[in-house]
């Protein structure tokens, strides 16, 4: 073929393209009346995070999961009100049936559930069956997608880990043709997966990550489809723009639920179950969310009634102690709060020259500055008191917490100073630091360009001026801040993550190697390390992986990989009309469940 039928060739296919995006434009266009739109309901949001795709096999953080989980189906979901928490059916008629060895599960699919209407499909909208689910697993497997997700998945499924070694050996994408023995569509209905060996989990216990995404659209769409997906959830995306801005309208492909379905296990007299046993799911009909970056903004814009709901408050914008501050309870703003289930960690990049590595000198020199942080002085500084300093990843609410359990890298400068000494970093006649060749030492850590990344350089100069290691800021959005963590080119930052499942299991996965470059982004490599978690991931939950847990903390004190910094609580803040919501250790962003009104259900 010449170059010029190869351009025209290119040409006609780019017009193809768009030409298929004007179409599933105009189609969701077409699901809404002018009538509807005068009479919709609308919740316009704070959003989560700087998302960047609405793709799930793509999303590079659990805020992003969080934001687009009800753009699609999943197998399971979280019961909203039952505590402790609970799994229920979503996608799937019932919880799964397990064979009698433990490793087999199978479930039904719910007939009915439809993917909105796309010319993939010819126009028209297509059922849900068990193959989207497989072929959504296969996604996050995918090598070439990177998908946080797959720590859910890598070596639980029969076939799945050698399909996906494979591809990364060959340095190519999946190859979705060929069979995987651990995960079947038996027909169009029954999904079923086989595991490598009997564990205290199995994948589809993962509600948020394994969402169904139609192949068709996939392919389709290509790139675009991160951002013009096409799910079978209560909404559709009608406008994204990357890190700013997602509008989304109601799927009317969805067939409503009773609210009551989301809550089967909550108590009669539930005040939020009183207040929403009337409505239906989704309740709202558009869905209008915005990034505002500075946390004061948000608030203001709350208090203005630009906005209606903000979640994850940083306490010193909203509070006055903890007391919420007069204007906004002038404004009839209700707070709600719980204590966090995630964790809040400073990483070290343990590849990084500077301040990896394994020889004693680069331990000590992490453990100071971990040992360099008042975690008292930040609570007070960024959290007005309501927070708390945690000592583990693992905290009281969650399987595998040990209460008589310290973190010996808590703060101490005098031992933080004593090991640097004994190391070599000595001080020079301005007070800062060399390294034990006698080098300048310096570190990097990245921060972000908000007000609040600015205010923690500030803390945390003050930190490293306590052990005389001079400090220098790198200011980057989260995105990028992602992307250099994943591969490994950073030396130092500050990350949240979500509590994920409620067993220790899942914290401690973050430090698994196999999993450096997705959830393990202090590329921390212990063969010690990942032996153990290998042992304890086998074992049914109970006291007996009691001395797992603290072999694994134990090196992780011993290597400094991370530290553990204070956590504030969870502060939700939101307009009067806002109803049904209450804070879920795992559902941060449960808008679908929520309504607007002006008018008091009773």
């Amino acid at each position: 073929m010449t170059a010029e039928a190869t351009g025209a060739s290119r040409r006609a296919s780019a017009v193809v393209s768009r030409a298929t995006r004007l179409v599933a434009a105009i189609a969701v266009a077409a699901l809404v009346s002018p009538a509807a739109l005068a009479a919709e309901k609308t919740l316009r949001l704070q959003m989560l995070a700087d998302v960047e795709v609405l793709d799930p096999a793509r999303a590079g953080s659990l805020s992003t999961l969080n934001t687009i989980g009800p753009l699609y189906h999943q197998l399971l979901t979280y019961d909203y009100l039952a505590r402790p928490v609970k799994l229920i059916p979503y996608a799937a008629e019932a919880l799964p049936q397990m064979s009698a060895d433990g490793r087999t599960y199978t479930l039904r699919i719910r007939p009915g559930l439809l993917f909105a209407p796309h010319p993939a499909f010819g126009g028209k909208a297509r059922e849900l069956v068990a193959q989207d689910f497989v072929y959504s697993a296969q996604r996050i497997a995918d090598p070439a997608n990177i998908s946080m997700s797959f720590a859910n998945f890598e070596g639980l499924i029969e076939g799945l880990d050698e399909l996906v070694g494979a591809a990364r050996r060959e340095k190519r994408g999946l190859d979705y043709a060929a069979p995987i023995a651990g995960l079947k569509a038996l027909d169009a209905r029954t999904l079923q997966v086989r595991l490598t060996r009997l564990t205290r989990r199995s994948s589809t216990t993962s509600p948020t990550g394994w969402s169904a995404v139609p192949r068709e659209v996939v392919e389709a769409e290509g790139a675009e489809f991160a951002r013009r997906p096409i799910g079978s959830g209560p909404y559709l995306a009608e406008r994204f723009q990357p890190g700013t801005r997602l509008t989304l309208v109601r799927n009317p492909s969805f067939k409503r639920l009773p609210w009551t379905a989301f809550a089967t296990d909550a108590k009669p007299d539930d005040p939020v179950l009183r207040t929403m046993r009337s409505a239906s799911v989704p309740a709202v009909d558009r869905v209008e969310m915005t990034r505002i970056p500075e946390a004061s903004t948000a608030v203001l814009a709350l208090q203005q009634r630009e906005v209606d709901f903000i979640a994850f408050v940083e306490p010193p914008v909203a509070f006055d102690g903890t007391e919420l501050k007069p204007a906004l309870r002038s404004a009839g703003v209700k707070p709600a709060r719980a204590r966090s289930q995630g964790y809040f960690l400073m990483m070290f990049n343990v590849r990084d020259p500077v301040v990896g590595g394994f020889e004693p000198p680069k331990v000590a020199l992490r453990r100071a500055v971990a040992m360099s942080f008042d975690d008292r002085e930040w609570t007070r500084t960024f959290d007005q008191g309501l927070g708390y300093a945690q000592q583990h990843l693992i905290g009281p609410d969650i399987v595998g917490y040990d209460p008589a359990y310290r973190n010996p890298n808590a703060f101490d400068p005098a031992t933080a100073n004593a090991l640097l000494d004994r190391f070599g970093y000595r001080r020079g006649a301005d007070g800062m630091r060399a390294n034990p060749d006698g080098s300048p030492l310096a570190v990097r850590m990245i921060v972000s360009t908000t007000s609040t990344g600015r205010r923690i350089a500030e803390f945390m100069k003050r930190s490293f001026d306590r052990i005389g290691v001079r400090v220098e800021f790198d200011t980057m959005p989260p995105g990028e801040r992602l992307k250099r963590m994943s591969a490994c080119k950073h030396q130092l930052t500050t990350m949240d993550f979500g509590g994920g499942a409620p067993d220790g299991v899942s914290a401690m996965e973050n430090f698994y190697s196999p999993h450096i470059g997705t959830v393990n982004l202090s590329c921390y490599a212990s063969a010690d390390y990942d032996a153990t978690f290998e042992r304890l991931r086998l074992m049914r939950a109970g006291p007996e992986r009691a001395p797992h847990f603290r072999r694994l903390t134990d090196l992780l004190d011993a290597h400094a990989p991370a530290r553990v910094l204070p956590s504030a609580d969870d502060v939700y803040l939101m307009a009067p009309t806002v109803q049904g919501f209450v804070p879920h250790p795992y559902l941060n962003l449960p808008y679908h469940l929520l309504d607007v009104t002006t008018t008091p259900r009773r």
